[in-house]
C-alpha cells in the first residue's frame, strides 16, 4: 500500500480529523476498514448485493455530510452501523423496490443476533494494541482479502512472523472478548 505508512493503524478519530483537512489517504483508510462492515449490515437486514452496495455509498455519503459534527471518533463503527441501519430500512421501504431473490428471513433472531455479534467483534478489535488491530481489521474486515506478504509489508514486518503475530492477536482478542469487550 502506497502512502503514509501505517495509515490503517491509526485511530478512528485520527483518520477523521485527517479527513475533515481533506486527507484523501486518510478517507480511503476509513472506506477500506469499514466498508465490509457497512455492506454486511445492509445484506444481514435483507438488501440485495446490489442495494447492499448502494446503502454502503448512501451510508458513507452520509458520513462525508456530517464529518464535522462527529464528535467521538473512537464511536465511528457504531455511527455507521446506525447509520446503514437507517439507509437499509429507507431502501426495504421504498415503493419501487424489487424483493430481491436472495433475501434473509428477518423473522429469524439470527440475523440480529449475527448483526449483533458482528459490531460486538468489530468493537472488541478496536480495543485492542498494535499491531494487533490493524493485523485483524486487515484479516477479517478489508474487502481485499491482503495477502500475508502485503500485511507484512503495511505492517513493516516479515513475512514468517504473520502467522505468530496472528495467533498471538487472536488470543488477545480472545482476552478482550471474555473480559466484555465492549458490550
Amino acid at each position: 500500500m502506497g502512502g503514509r505508512p501505517g495509515l490503517l493503524r491509526q485511530t478512528d478519530a485520527t483518520l477523521l480529523r485527517a479527513c475533515r483537512q481533506g486527507d484523501q489517504r486518510a478517507w480511503n483508510a476509513i472506506v477500506r476498514r469499514y466498508g465490509r462492515l457497512v455492506q454486511g449490515v445492509a445484506l444481514q437486514l435483507g438488501l440485495s448485493r446490489h442495494e447492499a452496495e448502494d446503502v454502503t455509498q448512501s451510508t458513507f455519503t452520509t458520513l462525508v455530510e456530517s464529518m464535522s459534527s462527529i464528535r467521538e471518533g473512537d464511536r465511528l463503527s457504531s455511527w455507521l452501523v446506525t447509520v446503514a441501519r437507517r439507509e437499509t430500512f429507507r431502501v426495504r421501504h421504498h415503493p419501487e423496490r424489487q424483493a430481491p431473490s436472495d433475501r434473509v428471513d428477518l423473522t429469524d433472531e439470527t440475523v440480529e443476533h449475527d448483526l449483533t455479534d458482528a459490531i460486538w467483534l468489530h468493537d472488541a478489535i478496536q480495543n485492542l494494541s498494535e499491531p494487533s488491530r490493524t493485523l485483524l481489521m486487515r484479516l477479517f474486515f478489508d474487502p481485499q482479502r491482503p495477502s500475508y506478504a502485503e500485511l507484512a509489508e503495511d505492517l513493516g514486518k516479515a513475512v514468517g512472523s504473520i502467522g505468530p503475530l496472528r495467533a498471538n492477536s487472536l488470543r488477545e482478542l480472545r482476552r478482550e472478548l471474555e473480559r466484555g469487550g465492549a458490550r
